[in-house]
């Protein structure tokens, strides 16, 4: 369901912003420091209920406020949804739907899939596993509902498993239901990566990377061994260093060109083609296996990509059927848009976001 009203106070510099977005294309062109990277966060923080900017929430509400507030009417032919989320200095929330009180954020999370590409997004090449394991478990829990209550389970059991090792006590009465929930999270995400791992591929042939790439899933313990097994050989090690040493919290995504690391490979734009192609692929996935549409966020996307790639991922993008937000300093900077009708464009200045006349209509 695509934004059709927005509305945030208090939101770093964005002290009152209320805007009506097009279902297909949103530009927002503005400085550096403007605010236009704050509406794309804005939107992030009511699905997600944390920022993709800091995980201190102090630093996005406005300075001199309490609290901050996101509203976000959703419009298709089934009619509106109301999404509000507020949050104060001291971390409370609260998380309203239809006007609504809900417990948690999750609700809304399933109702607005957003995909995010900035600059943050080459931590997916470049940093550790875990934003690997992150970018797999977005598609999963998109795909399949009961992930999010399996995850749950399973972390709660890796945690007092930890607490055991830590404290030098016995860890097996927590290692069976270990053993269940990690089978059941590493058969989720092979199933959503059989899925996804041709998209991607097919998207990278078409970006005209000169690369062979591979991929192959890391399960977090040797493969030629069950995870009961693994746990077995590992428990020495475990007792030692007070904590759990194999299972999906160890998994990881190889990315690899010639069996080598993709990250000591790439140029800089190369590196940002793969990353948007990896993004759009959770979202032509999602699309494929459930029918939804997400909402794609993308932060200053002409940087280190000349036009004929910019060409291509603006063709793709279509092809996702997503409603896009953007941003840039100036117009030519998102003039790869041209081929998006029904635009909305924003000028934004100093937190003041300001509808721009087009000189064609939509």
């Amino acid at each position: 369901m695509p934004i059709s009203r927005f509305t945030c106070s208090s939101f770093r510099n964005l002290l009152h912003c209320e805007c009506d977005f097009s279902p297909v294309l949103n530009c927002f062109i503005g400085q550096n420091g403007s605010g236009k990277t704050s509406l794309l966060e804005a939107i992030y923080l009511i699905s997600h209920g944390r920022s993709f900017r800091t995980n201190q929430i102090k630093r996005v509400i406005n300075h001199g406020q309490e609290c901050l507030t996101v509203y976000l009417e959703l419009t298709d032919d089934s009619g509106v949804t109301s999404l509000g989320l507020s949050k104060s200095r001291q971390d409370q929330q609260k998380i309203r739907l239809n006007g609504e009180n809900l417990p948690s954020i999750v609700e809304l999370t399933r109702l607005l899939p957003v995909l995010v590409i900035n600059p943050d997004a080459f931590e997916l090449i470049e940093a550790g596993p875990e934003q690997r394991r992150s970018f797999i478990d977005w598609g999963v829990f998109h795909v399949e509902h009961q992930y999010a209550v399996v995850w749950q389970r399973w972390k709660k059991c890796l945690s007092q498993r930890n607490a055991a090792l830590r404290a030098g006590l016995c860890p097996e009465p927590w290692s069976q239901q270990f053993i269940t929930f990690s089978n059941q999270i590493t058969q989720l995400r092979q199933q959503l990566l059989e899925n996804q791992l041709p998209i991607l591929e097919e998207l990278l042939a078409t970006f005209s990377l000169p690369f062979e790439f591979s991929f192959s899933y890391r399960t977090g313990w040797d493969q030629a061994l069950s995870l009961e097994e693994a746990l077995h050989k590992s428990r020495d090690s475990e007792r030692e260093k007070g904590y759990t040493m194999v299972g999906p919290q160890r998994a990881d995504l190889s990315i690899k060109i010639n069996n080598i690391p993709a990250s000591q490979v790439l140029s800089r734009g190369q590196e940002k083609l793969v990353v948007i192609a990896a993004k759009l692929s959770q979202g032509l996935c999602l699309k494929k296996l459930t029918g939804k549409s997400v909402l794609t966020l993308i932060d200053d996307l002409a940087s280190e990509l000349d036009e004929r790639h910019l060409e291509k991922v603006a063709q793709t993008l279509l092809s996702l059927d997503s409603q896009l937000f953007v941003t840039g300093i100036a117009e030519k900077d998102v003039a790869w848009t041209r081929l998006f009708h029904k635009k909305n464009m924003f000028h934004v200045e100093h937190g003041a976001v300001t509808p721009m006349i087009l000189e064609e209509t939509n």
